[in-house]
């Protein structure tokens, strides 16, 4: 039986052992690292943890927003007991309105409830809503407390497997 061959590791020989592969460069020519050389302007991070590294790609909470795959509950959450921007996700939402009318507003107010009544303490950015009162079946939803767009405090509503 022969070894598969994996041309990004190495190479295998025919005694059985690895080497790897060496790739020559044109002369003269040094191989691209950053994106700066390749003429492109990506952001950098200035601070925190990711300080020095390059934005490749965003998506914003507006763009989600925007694009539908989040529903922008605000004004519902704000009448609930919510302080922050509210969202929940496109299929969470759905499924709210296919349960009951007024089932958008009874999740947020039980989100709001079971927030509130979460300890302070708890190192964590999720809670999880048993949703049983409202479907009649065993399903959980999430709350998710986190930075916005512009790093104010927003709280996102979802199913877990929508993380």
């Amino acid at each position: 039986m022969t070894a598969p061959r994996c041309a990004a590791a190495g190479a295998i020989g025919r005694d059985g052992t690895s080497r790897p592969l060496s790739v020559e460069m044109p002369a003269g020519r040094k191989p691209l690292t950053t994106t700066e050389e390749r003429g492109m302007q990506n952001e950098l991070v200035e601070s925190g943890p990711w300080a020095g590294f390059e934005i490749v790609s965003r998506y914003t909470r507006a763009q989600a927003i925007e694009d539908g795959a989040l529903v922008d509950v605000t004004e519902q959450a704000k009448r609930c007991g919510f302080v922050v921007p509210v969202a929940m996700t496109a299929a969470l939402f759905g499924d709210c309105q296919s349960w009951a009318e007024d089932a958008v507003w009874r999740l947020l107010h039980f989100a709001c409830e079971t927030i509130r009544a979460s300890s302070p303490a708890k190192d964590t950015d999720r809670l999880s809503l048993r949703l049983t009162p409202f479907v009649g079946t065993p399903k959980t939803a999430i709350a998710h407390m986190g930075p916005g767009d512009a790093g104010e405090p927003v709280v996102t509503l979802m199913y877990p497997d929508e993380e």
